[in-house]
């Protein structure tokens, strides 16, 4: 089993990764104001859940993250150089709690 804080390095550089693609690569215009806020990653690092808030419609930027879903796993595994990659799980964070 993976460490802890290599769980936490790893979600870490998730989360960087993730941002940098939505400002620079990701073109789909449901998605030009979503923020990533948290990423945690399973001890044994299978399972990336991925926290955002977005300003549009959150039907509507939930259904472009599933669409866009593996694009995002394979430029996490470019950009980290990861042989195994963690499944992306996104999930909106509520207006009042962050993760």
């Amino acid at each position: 089993m993976a460490s802890t804080y290599r769980a936490e390095r790893l979600a870490e550089e998730i989360r960087r990764t993730l941002a940098l693609l939505f400002l620079e690569r990701v073109q789909d215009p449901r998605l030009q104001r979503l923020t990533v806020y948290a990423v945690r990653v399973s001890p044994d690092l299978r399972v990336a859940r991925v926290w955002y808030r977005t300003q549009g419609r959150a039907e509507q930027t939930h259904q472009a993250l599933d669409q866009a879903r593996g694009f995002l796993r394979r430029e996490v595994a470019r950009v980290l150089a990861l042989r195994a990659v963690p499944e992306l799980r996104f999930e909106a964070l509520p207006e009042e709690e962050l993760p």
